[in-house]
């Protein structure tokens, strides 16, 4: 599976400014509706996802429930480096839920989101509809670049 990750246009701003909320960084499972939306420019949850309505409340875009939660799992052991002295890099841990009572999806992208703001970072294409059966792990597992648990490099280019 070939996944694109696409960044927001205000992530490296909110890096640098220190301004991430890291322990509510969660990640939204999309529709594949949403992965032909993507917009760069877009500076919210609602606008990426569709905003909250209905009764439950629910978006446009976002697809969960039979473990997969409502509005995602919090990415576990957030991380952020210095590489060399023009770039950083984000790592997190393996995301794991278990499909019960159903499948988990299909879905085509995966939305990587400060709960806190409600700011979107980065859209990951899966490239394809995933999905897990009952009984059947959903693992999102983050190697960028054959790096372990690298979900982005940002690299400052001097022109």
């Amino acid at each position: 599976m070939a996944v694109t990750a696409h960044v927001y246009n205000h992530y490296a701003k909110e890096i640098a400014a220190g301004a991430i909320d890291q322990e509510n960084r969660k990640l939204m499972f999309l529709d594949a509706d949403a992965a032909t939306l993507f917009n760069a420019t877009h500076t919210s949850v609602d606008q990426v996802a569709g905003a909250l309505a209905g009764e439950p409340e629910e978006r446009e875009h976002e697809v969960y429930g039979n473990g997969w939660p409502q509005g995602g799992p919090a990415v576990a052991e957030i991380a952020a480096t210095t590489i060399n002295t023009n770039g950083a890099a984000v790592s997190g841990a393996q995301t794991v839920e278990d499909a019960t009572g159903g499948s988990i999806g299909p879905g085509r992208s995966i939305l990587d989101y400060d709960a806190t703001s409600g700011k979107p970072f980065v859209f990951y294409d899966l490239g394809q509809d995933e999905y897990a059966g009952d009984s059947t792990p959903f693992k999102l597992t983050f190697d960028l670049d054959g790096t372990p648990g690298r979900m982005i490099e940002l690299l400052v280019v001097e022109e």
